[in-house]
């Protein structure tokens, strides 16, 4: 293998590792919900780990505003 193929696939090997990086980080930064059950009775948790806020709904139109106002704040 020539100095330049090695070169080449250094190059594709570490973009590719730079790329996982970046979907890994960029995935730590979304959004998270979840729903739950408690004694019958369904509601929502959410997560912004941006500034690390929690916060419970019950319903999903009160997820939806909530998702909405962390996007128009980022």
């Amino acid at each position: 293998m020539s100095s330049s193929n090695n070169t080449t696939s250094l190059t594709s090997i570490f973009g590719k590792i730079w790329q996982q990086l970046i979907n890994f980080l960029d995935a730590q930064n979304e959004l998270k919900i979840w729903q739950k059950c408690d004694r019958g009775n369904i509601y929502w948790k959410v997560y912004n780990p941006k500034n690390g806020q929690f916060a419970y709904f019950s319903s999903e139109n009160e997820v939806r505003i909530w998702i909405e106002q962390q996007l128009y704040k980022a």
